[in-house]
């Protein structure tokens, strides 16, 4: 049974990777790869919808409140290959409730 595994990065890290990959100094295999290493052993769940991820999952990148931290949440292929704007609004939406306070409607 897959299993939903959110990671917390470091907004400076992923920050600084992204710029080396945009400048050509890196590939996003390379910088990203390693993500999900941990966690090859078993089955991941995507964030949307449940399902099972790919080997190594795609990787959405979503705010945290802490504002020097990033999450990564995996992501089926059915999910990856959403319109960008689409898969951030579903994504954003799911990360929202999850994190409301008890008692707020969201």
């Amino acid at each position: 049974m897959p299993e939903l595994v959110l990671l917390s990065l470091s907004r400076a890290e992923v920050l600084a990777a992204d710029r080396r990959v945009r400048r050509g100094e890196a590939k996003t295999a390379d910088v990203y790869g390693h993500l999900w290493a941990d966690h090859a052993d078993y089955d991941l769940a995507c964030f949307l919808c449940d399902a099972a991820t790919a080997k190594p999952p795609f990787a959405m990148v979503l705010p945290d409140r802490n504002r020097q931290k990033l999450i990564a949440a995996p992501l089926c292929p059915t999910c990856a290959a959403l319109p960008k704007m689409v898969r951030l609004n579903r994504c954003l939406r799911l990360l929202r409730r999850m994190t409301a306070k008890k008692g707020r409607r969201r």
